[in-house]
């Protein structure tokens, strides 16, 4: 889709390139606006791992091709993306991640960019104490001009937050297209060598501290322990 140098522009950002749930929201969502007519295009401020479907896809740039060292090289970034706001114009920006809030954010801020859209997608003890007082300064300045929590359990990490952040806060859930299956139950079994009568418990997610599945484990060894003990107490 070619931009119409008059219609919306939007922008989303993700700090860095690599197959997680973040850089995959920011994808459907630039898909979903071109569909609809809207130019978008997705920025990633470095490639951390190069994903197929973001280094074909015609609308991405990347502003460098390894994560920054130092306040020198993460300055350089900043600099980058402020000149392509400036030259390009977006009408508006949505940012995804702590670092991409923090970064793009302000990049959009200083070019004035109109519409400038932050979304927290993790539990705000999980930031880095730097981007945590940013992001809150940012948010409470008007930086951002909207804030949105992906999840009821995101939303409850920010209540303490100062009220003039959480009066441009707002709580909108993922969304995620509905997988069509391609084979029937026993099936699938089958071809990933599952017992068919068993119950089988599925976590999905990157092995990250924050997607807690310590926790999981945990339950699984407690439950096989009691399953033991009422084999032995027989």
């Amino acid at each position: 889709m070619e931009r119409d140098i008059k219609g919306t522009y939007i922008v989303n950002i993700v700090t860095q390139m690599e197959a997680g749930g973040a850089q995959k929201a920011a994808f459907m969502v630039t898909n979903a606006l071109l569909q609809r007519g809207i130019y978008s295009e997705l920025w990633f401020l470095y490639k951390k791992r190069e994903v197929e479907d973001y280094i074909r896809f015609p609308n991405v740039r990347i502003f460098s091709d390894r994560q920054p060292r130092g306040i020198g090289e993460i300055y350089a970034i900043l600099r980058k993306v402020e000149d392509a706001f400036a030259s390009e114009r977006p009408t508006g920006v949505i940012t995804f991640t702590h670092y991409a809030n923090v970064l793009g954010q302000l990049a959009a801020w200083k070019a004035g960019v109109r519409y400038r859209l932050a979304t927290q997608r993790s539990p705000s003890w999980l930031y880095p104490l730097v981007a945590k007082v940013l992001d809150m300064l940012w948010g409470s300045l008007g930086i951002y001009s909207a804030n949105v929590y992906v999840s009821h359990s995101v939303e409850l990490s920010f209540r303490s937050y100062p009220v003039f952040y959480r009066k441009r806060s707002h709580t909108i859930l993922n969304g995620l297209e509905q997988p069509q299956p391609t084979l029937s139950r026993n099936e699938a079994r089958k071809r990933f060598g599952l017992p068919l009568e068993a119950t089988v418990i599925l976590s999905v997610g990157r092995l990250a501290y924050q997607k807690n599945h310590e926790l999981l484990i945990g339950l699984f060894a407690e439950k096989e322990l009691s399953r033991v003990n009422r084999l032995v107490s027989r």
